[in-house]
């Protein structure tokens, strides 16, 4: 600390030589201006699936911090940074403006010593192989690259994009042009190549599919007179429902019709089938001749009682004949019925009437129940032959019903691919640029204060370094102390020391 104490001027003096002599090489610096532009990142079309993936569109889009990342790969890739420069050409990074004045001279001999120097050390270091050699291009990307820096802005779906320039207006149009090749790079890199071509290539497949299975269901639809399975079956089924009622309904007709001839034949045998409409009547001839016999044995009577006697057997005789032919006269003198006229009853016959109606109706129930029978029996022979050839028209139907929903899904895509192509040719992306880039007033680089107190500390520091080598270098003894640790003896002078 004594040699410090002792050389305090030296230190100070060193620290501000290096503090002026950085003051004094700052104007010979190239000042650097920052350049500044702001990227808007939003929701949009990059943010959902690609027409030809097979993610369904109808999930909503949405931003993630991976995005953000990938928007600043694109826009510091190499590739980028080439472009740039290949479309000002390396002569526009590496030009420097013509001197104006004496002091601007001074200053582009200066950096142009200094280039001089930088290029002899760069040889050295290629030489030795600490570095690669690098062709103009090459150097100016390089610079470019590490000058361009691009930061996502917290809680912001903003993009900070700055660059160091020595020119503040050709600064703001290399930004400019960063930018639209950073617009142009990103749509490319969302793009689908080749969505369009394949998806019109699979639409007209896919029509062609649909025209072969139109035709195939055409075909068995004439073949098995199959055209619409489902509609046939319901339509069938509804047939099948009504002649079932029909069939009930003739059943239980005939159930009644049955039980009404029944009750008429019953009351057909209980009623008489004639009855008499006019009778003519005569008397009997039996009665005459009787009449006429007992007439004349009257006569005979009365001719014995005049020839015989009373008790006579002639006259016995004839009273008992007489009493004979009065018991039968009495017997046979009603009159007898020469001619009956009969008809039918007026009941039995409509009663028959309403029989044979019945019978008749009976007997068309029974042939309606059977055409009914035979209709019902052909509709569960035509259901029958729809299930057989039902599998093979709903498989054909589902390949059909497929292949159109496939070409309407493709369809849509095709569309989102086309409005996607006529987005990217307006290039119209999900990124836009908040403004026009702009360019700080004042210098950035160098920092002159900050340079001046770093080569002040530098120079202070290494002169402290300087002064402390030295004396630990060289064996000098600065105190008595030190003298008596080393000797071992006491001090008996001090001499002032001979400058």
């Amino acid at each position: 600390m004594v040699i410090l104490v002792r050389r305090w001027r030296w230190v100070l003096a060193s620290g501000l030589l290096a503090g002026v002599g950085v003051l004094a090489a700052l104007p010979f610096l190239t000042p650097q201006y920052e350049i500044h532009a702001s990227l808007l990142y939003k929701l949009g079309r990059e943010q959902t699936p690609p027409q030809i993936s097979g993610v369904p569109q109808t999930q909503a889009a949405f931003k993630r911090p991976e995005d953000v990342a990938s928007e600043i790969e694109i826009l510091k890739r190499q590739s980028l940074v080439e472009e740039l420069v290949r479309s000002f050409g390396v002569d526009f990074f590496l030009a420097q403006p013509e001197p104006q004045t004496f002091f601007q001279y001074v200053k582009a001999m200066a950096r142009s010593a200094v280039r001089m120097l930088q290029d002899a050390f760069r040889e050295v270091l290629i030489l030795i192989g600490l570095e690669k050699r690098l062709t103009p291009f090459e150097r100016v990307v390089s610079t470019m690259q590490l000058s361009i820096e691009a930061d996502a802005v917290k809680r912001a779906d903003v993009i900070e994009v700055t660059m160091k320039f020595p020119d503040r207006q050709a600064g703001v149009q290399v930004m400019s042009k960063l930018i639209d090749l950073y617009v142009q790079a990103h749509i490319e890199a969302f793009k689908t190549p080749g969505a369009t071509q394949f998806l019109t290539q699979r639409l007209t497949e896919l029509d062609k599919t649909i025209s072969q299975l139109e035709a195939r269901r055409r075909s068995f639809s004439h073949e098995e007179s199959v055209w619409d399975l489902e509609e046939q079956r319901r339509n069938l089924l509804s047939r099948h429902r009504e002649v079932h009622t029909a069939i009930a309904r003739t059943r239980e007709e005939l159930a009644r019709v049955s039980a009404e001839l029944g009750q008429a034949r019953s009351v057909l045998q209980a009623l008489p089938a004639e009855r008499l409409s006019s009778r003519v009547q005569q008397p009997n001839p039996l009665a005459l001749e009787v009449e006429q016999r007992l007439a004349e044995r009257r006569v005979q009577l009365v001719r014995a009682l005049s020839a015989y006697g009373d008790q006579s057997q002639r006259v016995l005789d004839l009273k008992e004949e007489i009493q004979e032919l009065e018991a039968l006269l009495a017997s046979h003198r009603k009159p007898v019925t020469s001619s009956e006229t009969y008809e039918l009853a007026g009941t039995y016959r409509d009663v028959e009437r309403a029989s044979i109606e019945k019978a008749n109706q009976l007997a068309g129930l029974k042939s309606a129940e059977e055409r009914q029978r035979q209709v019902l029996a052909h509709i569960e022979s035509e259901l029958s032959r729809l299930e057989e050839g039902g599998e093979e028209a709903r498989r054909v139907q589902r390949e059909i019903a497929q292949a159109e929903q496939s070409y309407q899904l493709y369809a849509r895509r095709l569309e989102e691919a086309r409005i996607s192509e006529a987005l990217d040719e307006a290039r119209i992306s999900n990124v836009s640029p908040l403004g026009p880039p702009t360019a700080s007033i004042r210098p950035v680089s160098p920092k002159g204060k900050f340079l001046f107190l770093i080569a002040v500390g530098v120079g202070l520091l290494g002169a402290v370094g300087v002064f402390l080598l030295r004396d630990a270098l060289r064996p000098v003894v600065h105190s008595k102390d030190t003298a008596i640790d080393i000797l071992g003896a006491p001090v008996l002078a001090r001499l002032q020391e001979v400058r």
